[in-house]
């Protein structure tokens, strides 16, 4: 019989920041994502339609980036490289779009990389359209 382990750890201040303190940035023109930006939310608050663009998978292996769109404009997250998004019934996009009328403001998306592909899960229960 193997011995039990308590997994659980007493919560530090320091960790008080990583669950209620996540840094909130708006972008108005078009915007290539850094490695730093992950773990943040990037808002699209554009006058025009606003495409995020990842940084290369190979460098944010287990990095999350999320996003959400403030603006009526259509907001596009997109590859660095094509093929390199998996969503809903797309194992190799290269864009995913929220354009749909009526479910464009408030539109959000979480993205995790894994060294190959981004993961991309839809939050908002939004339209979202694979290229």
């Amino acid at each position: 019989m193997g011995q039990q382990v308590n997994v659980y750890r007493k919560l530090d201040l320091k960790d008080a920041a990583c669950i209620v303190g996540r840094k909130v940035t708006a972008k108005t023109a078009n915007y290539t994502c850094l490695e730093t930006d992950a773990g943040q939310l990037l808002v699209a608050n554009g006058a025009a339609a606003l495409t995020f663009t990842l940084p290369s998978a190979a460098s944010c292996k287990g990095l999350t980036f999320f996003f959400i769109n403030k603006a009526a404009q259509n907001m596009v997250i997109a590859g660095a490289a094509v093929n390199t998004i998996v969503c809903k019934n797309d194992a190799a996009a290269d864009t995913v779009t929220y354009s749909t009328a009526n479910e464009i403001i408030g539109a959000a998306c979480m993205v995790i990389g894994d060294g190959t592909n981004y993961y991309f899960f839809e939050l908002s229960g939004c339209t979202a359209t694979a290229a």
